[in-house]
């Protein structure tokens, strides 16, 4: 029986399969089902849980000895097979065909695979457990399904949050699931009783420093480049994470290139307001594009690409190095000014 994934957690309430197939290139997701899978056998008494090496062909003889054995307190099991390949070779596709015929009551099976290829869709050991057992294939989230997938989410922790922040949240953890639910359920734990905003997401998930992103980033717009120093230094010595600094610093300097590229003034307002920025930060962005130039932004964006650089390891040098130079550069003075 294929199962879609938000179907999953329905399904398993009426009971947890003689055989359950789980297959995905994703681990995040794969986890997840995973331990839907454990808990909905925890409470219908597989309380035994076994997991199978399998490295050799003949360590699939170990399937069908567990398949033939009582627990040592007669207790239900929870069989475990992890598969990274998704291809079980010949021994393993007989054992797994065997096992089916068995099926014995006191236990149950979890296959965790990989992505399955097409071969394998094709072979008889999958067409046999398409028939009598649960499969459900987790398809990877792209960038363009993570909003609705980080809704879904929300909703399930009770949150809610504006649109722009949903993006946002996309924009920062980019495509990364588990970082995604990492902030959410930071979020949840602030029990927010009414919709956050952008805003309200660049001050409630970045850090609990003393000196947030969000206040550097607007020091950096008001030219305040020895206060906004002493806030990403500060920022450092909490140990706050590179990434969430670099990320509300991209998120504004995205914002000044599409103002300047909208045209004059009136054209930039505009731009804001269909940003739906709220006013105070419009004012401050207002103030940076009065003394910003084009080569300016486009040194921005060099020194945001830079910093990334570093701080995915592709360039060994620090990348509070770089944070520094980048925050000097958007409050406007030119980086030999940063003290060492």
């Amino acid at each position: 029986m294929l199962v879609q994934p938000r179907q999953l957690s329905r399904t398993l309430q009426s009971g947890v399969p003689a055989v359950t197939l789980l297959s995905s290139a994703d681990e995040f997701l794969l986890q997840e089902a995973a331990d839907q899978v454990r808990a909905a056998a925890r409470n219908q008494g597989f309380s035994e849980r076994q997991k199978l090496s399998i490295d050799r062909a003949s360590d699939w003889q170990a399937l069908i000895s567990h398949a033939q054995s009582l627990s040592l307190f007669d207790d239900k099991k929870l069989i475990e097979i992890h598969l990274p390949s998704a291809k079980p070779g010949d021994a393993g596709a007989k054992a797994i065909l065997e096992y089916i015929e068995l099926a014995p009551e006191e236990n149950r099976l979890l296959l965790i695979t990989g992505k399955l290829e097409a071969s394998s869709l094709r072979s008889k050991w999958f067409k046999s457990l398409e028939k009598s057992a649960l499969v459900c294939r987790l398809w990877p989230i792209g960038m363009r399904e993570l909003p609705s997938w980080i809704a879904e989410r929300l909703r399930h922790h009770k949150l809610r949050l504006d649109a722009d922040a949903i993006k946002l949240l996309a924009d920062r953890t980019e495509g990364n699931l588990l970082a995604a639910a990492q902030e959410i359920e930071k979020l949840a734990l602030l029990a927010p009783d009414k919709p956050l905003s952008a805003d309200d997401l660049l001050r409630s998930i970045g850090n609990s420093a003393r000196y947030n992103a969000f206040e550097l980033v607007e020091s950096c717009l008001h030219g305040h480049a020895d206060k906004a120093l002493q806030m990403l230094h500060g920022l450092q010595s909490e140990g706050v994470d590179a990434r969430s600094i670099l990320w509300a610093l991209g998120y504004e300097i995205r914002n000044i290139s599409g103002a300047l590229g909208s045209g004059g003034p009136t054209e930039a307002q505009r731009y804001f307001q269909n940003q739906r920025l709220p006013k105070n930060r419009q004012a401050a962005l207002q103030h940076y594009l009065q003394r910003c130039t084009v080569s300016g932004v486009r040194q921005l964006h060099r020194l945001s690409a830079e910093t990334d650089r570093r701080i995915k390891g592709a360039n060994k040098a620090s990348p509070w190095d770089a944070l520094a130079e980048l925050v000097v550069e958007l409050s406007g003075r030119p980086v030999s000014l940063i003290k060492t």
